[in-house]
């Protein structure tokens, strides 16, 4: 990706209109994915000092008709709507569809995560198993995990700085792909 800020918007399909309480008109469903390059001094999940980062958000809004009934993070709409087969049609390939909510749950903001790049799997077992524990309210009781407290490798404590993961190929080759 070579642009300073690279976007692509995509009407994703229909959601039937009784997912929403209405009684007609199917609501169109959009994604907005930017990449932006920025610069800067920035650390990444390693611990590493860059300089330069490619930053992914996604964001979504849902219309029925002309007014817009939802925006922003969406994707847990989406993904209850597509679990209750509530989709009357995709725009885009269904399997595409998946790939991009994958790629939303697991690179959306990738500059803002809380994690060193040790703590990321337990952070990743507690996003499925204790995803409550994960709200900000909580820190003070995730500080008491002496791995999150003090990282044993890097001695990085959870949530004291926004680090910076990069994208992998795989991620931006599928972004690029939606082009």
């Amino acid at each position: 990706m070579t642009a300073e800020k690279w976007v692509k918007d995509l009407v994703v399909g229909w959601i039937k209109p009784q997912f929403f309480g209405y009684n007609n008109t199917a609501c169109r469903v959009e994604i907005r994915v930017e990449v932006e390059k920025k610069t800067g001094e920035f650390k990444d999940v390693y611990g590493h000092v860059v300089n330069e980062i490619e930053c992914l958000s996604i964001t979504g809004e849902i219309y029925h008709g002309k007014k817009l009934i939802e925006v922003g993070q969406i994707i847990d709409t989406l993904e209850e709507a597509y679990e209750k087969d509530m989709f009357e049609r995709f725009e885009i390939p269904k399997e595409t569809f998946l790939r991009l909510l994958g790629v939303w749950e697991g690179w959306h903001l990738n500059d803002c995560r809380p994690y060193c790049i040790h703590q990321k799997p337990f952070i990743k077992l507690l996003e499925i198993h204790c995803p409550e524990l994960l709200k900000a309210e909580n820190l003070e009781k995730l500080w008491q995990v002496p791995e999150l407290n003090r990282c044993p490798k890097c001695g990085y404590k959870y949530g004291t700085e926004w680090r910076y993961e990069p994208l992998p190929e795989y991620v931006k080759d599928f972004l690029m792909s939606l082009a």
